[in-house]
């Protein structure tokens, strides 16, 4: 809406003097490019979840929210004191969640759907119990 010089430039680039025909092909080829190229990015969305780096940040994930999200209780039964907040830009602040558990499980559906066959998207919630 209201960008007819855009316009003007983007038809400038597609068309030119000759043949008729040439000129339709070439926008066909620039067309299927375009289109190979967006099929592509909807590939590789499909995949980015079983990328073994996107699979590396969940799993570290996973393992950070289940170490903050452990019950505070120690091995002899009594309660240890709550630790103070480290306020620092390495990430304390994604971790002030409600229930770390529960984001810990989001990460982890999200493995058991796209890699379920690596051995590690098994092994993080081990540490919980």
């Amino acid at each position: 809406a209201d960008q007819v010089g855009l316009a003007e430039k983007t038809a400038v680039l597609l068309t030119k003097d000759g043949d008729q025909h040439n000129t339709l092909h070439d926008m066909q080829c620039i067309w299927k490019m375009t289109l190979r190229a967006y099929e592509e990015m909807l590939k590789l969305q499909d995949r980015l979840h079983s990328h073994p780096y996107s699979h590396k940040a969940a799993v570290g994930s996973i393992r950070c929210y289940i170490q903050s999200g452990g019950s505070g209780v120690s091995k002899s039964g009594k309660r240890q004191p709550a630790k103070a907040v480290d306020l620092d830009p390495h990430g304390a602040k994604l971790l002030q969640v409600k229930d770390p558990l529960l984001e810990a499980t989001k990460y982890l559906k999200l493995l058991q759907a796209n890699s379920a066959e690596s051995m590690e998207t098994h092994i993080p919630i081990m540490g919980a119990f």
